[in-house]
């Protein structure tokens, strides 16, 4: 068992050596000509307004108000800063969404995504598993420009194997939590968990759907890979059958997200791996036309305030403990209009993303039927010219 496990994982690893990293950001060559701001921004309210409906109050002039928590957890025995992102108020149960940020990120990555989501009603833990990966890019081989190296680098078997301890770790820190008395984490819904990753941490994402958990942990219900790259390699390939084929897995990806790293051989390597999966696999696939692998890391303008609280302060004064109330490191933040994104061209893609996700959230976290209706009968119309939507 021990030998089997062992070659899965170093198969998913290999698999994930085209995973194409954030890289470099290159802010200064947009994707696509710049466009006003105050058109781009209207196309995306009305096609808001015309996506699922469950996700309507995303274009309301005000926000649902969140309350954050950042905080220094301990797991399996190393410091590690964590956020939690939730509504106020709301329903009495939340499920959880994991976020997995890419190379080079924090917890605080995919502030657009993650307040998209917990103002449609989930839970949203975000942090990034490995010391090492969050400081990518002022590593040697990032200063010396070789991005190809760095990527290979932190795709290696082990560091997966490594990111999976962490997950699990914080699966059980969440657990304790919510056990403890602690305030936010009573209302979290730890038997409804998916997980979800952008770039090296959506390697994570299908490795946990994989299987490769070091042990027996809780299995996610679902999973979102954003921005993954393409499997070319047979073994690799194979490796993926091993995905349950009752695991609902939604990939995210644009064809026009270019590789920075210089891995992928062609832009069909991104959606290589999603065509590997069984045909009978309970897999959906949103291929946007136009955005950058970066715009899919969801970066925002972060419009809310006070801004985002990192958790860094408590890390050499001792981390937090569960049940100890609300902290020097916890915002409860007042309604504000949801962040936008920063390349103004991207809106109508976050618009889709979020659209899209939620539905599939709500299906397979909340056995919602609306959503599977309208992911069923009306995302492919509403994306027209704007995405390719495949699904079951």
């Amino acid at each position: 068992m021990t030998k089997d496990l062992s070659s899965l994982t170093l198969l998913i690893a290999c698999s994930f050596g085209l995973l194409a990293c954030a890289g470099p950001r290159h802010h200064q060559t947009p994707y696509a000509p710049r466009q006003d701001a105050s058109a781009a921004q209207q196309r995306a309210l009305d096609l808001a307004a015309r996506g699922y409906p469950g996700a309507a109050h995303q274009a309301e002039p005000a926000g649902q108000p969140l309350a954050i928590r950042s905080q220094q957890w301990v797991v399996k025995g190393d410091p590690l800063p964590v956020t939690l992102v939730a509504p106020v108020g709301g329903p009495a149960s939340l499920p959880l969404l994991v976020y997995l940020p890419g190379l080079g990120e924090s917890a605080q990555a995919g502030a657009h995504w993650r307040y998209a989501w917990a103002r449609a009603g989930y839970a949203v833990l975000s942090f990034q598993a490995l010391d090492d990966d969050a400081r990518a890019w002022s590593s040697t081989l990032a200063r010396q420009a070789d991005f190809k190296a760095l990527a290979l680098q932190h795709q290696q078997a082990p560091l997966l194997q490594a990111r999976l301890r962490m997950l699990e770790g914080v699966l059980a820190e969440a657990k304790l939590r919510s056990t403890s008395g602690d305030t936010l984490w009573t209302r979290v819904d730890l038997d409804h968990v998916a997980v979800i990753g952008y770039d090296l941490g959506a390697a994570t994402a299908m490795a946990w759907a994989a299987g490769l958990r070091p042990t027996a942990a809780a299995q996610a219900r679902a999973v979102i890979m954003l921005s993954p790259s393409g499997l070319s390699r047979p073994t690799a390939e194979k490796s993926l059958a091993n995905m349950p084929p009752q695991m609902p897995l939604l990939a995210i990806n644009s064809q026009r997200a270019a590789d920075l790293t210089g891995v992928l051989a062609s832009a069909n390597e991104r959606t290589r791996f999603f065509d590997a999966l069984p045909a009978a696999s309970n897999k959906y696939l949103l291929l946007l036309n136009s955005p950058s692998h970066a715009a899919l890391a969801g970066a925002s303008g972060m419009a809310e305030l006070p801004s985002e609280p990192s958790g860094q302060g408590s890390a050499r004064r001792g981390a937090s403990q569960p049940g100890k109330g609300q902290g020097p490191h916890n915002v409860v933040m007042s309604e504000a209009p949801p962040p936008t994104l920063l390349d103004k061209g991207n809106q109508e893609a976050g618009v889709a993303i979020e659209h899209i996700s939620i539905a599939f959230l709500n299906q397979h976290l909340r056995a919602n039927p609306q959503a599977a209706s309208w992911l069923r009968e009306s995302a492919a119309q509403w994306l027209t010219g704007l995405a390719e939507w495949r699904r079951p």
